[in-house]
């Protein structure tokens, strides 16, 4: 049900714009938010996303949701650094102090913590650098070696 909601045209495939239109908290995805996780979920590069993948994509964004009221623990609306800091974990991303400031000075852009659409927006981030870390990491090292053609390469993927 969950699916034919979303799907708007019926076609059994969900596209980036009609991802855009699902809302949290009355406010919706947003297109680049879409676009990021549509190629993180869209495991067959076909530019949209199947039944299967839509779950995998309903599967995280409730886990994003569950991290994100889990660490709000003032109930201010806002994640501050240390916040988001225990919803990353939660939400299964493993980052280091430093990084994790590193992304607040880019997405804080209030000063005043990170609303729920500027989490899903990091996260949504986070998770496109990981797929795209993992296609790569092809002996599963967890560490990549590039040259600055291959670099340039991967950041074309992040759009």
């Amino acid at each position: 049900m969950w699916f034919k909601s979303v799907d708007n045209d019926n076609s059994g495939t969900v596209t980036a714009t009609e991802l855009a239109g699902i809302t949290f908290n009355n406010q919706p995805l947003g297109t680049i938010v879409a676009a990021k996780l549509l190629s993180v979920f869209d495991k067959d590069r076909s530019g949209s996303i199947n039944f299967y993948e839509y779950a995998a994509l309903h599967k995280f964004l409730t886990t994003l949701q569950n991290a994100w009221f889990q660490s709000d623990k003032d109930r201010s609306g806002r994640l501050d650094v240390n916040e988001i800091i225990n919803a990353l974990s939660v939400a299964g991303f493993r980052l280091s102090i430093q990084t994790v400031k590193g992304l607040m000075w880019n997405y804080d852009k209030s000063g005043y913590g990170l609303t729920f659409n500027d989490f899903l927006l990091l996260c949504a981030t986070v998770a496109q650098v990981r797929s795209v870390f993992e296609a790569k990491d092809t002996n599963r090292s967890g560490q990549l070696s590039v040259n600055y053609e291959q670099l340039v390469e991967i950041a074309g993927l992040l759009y």
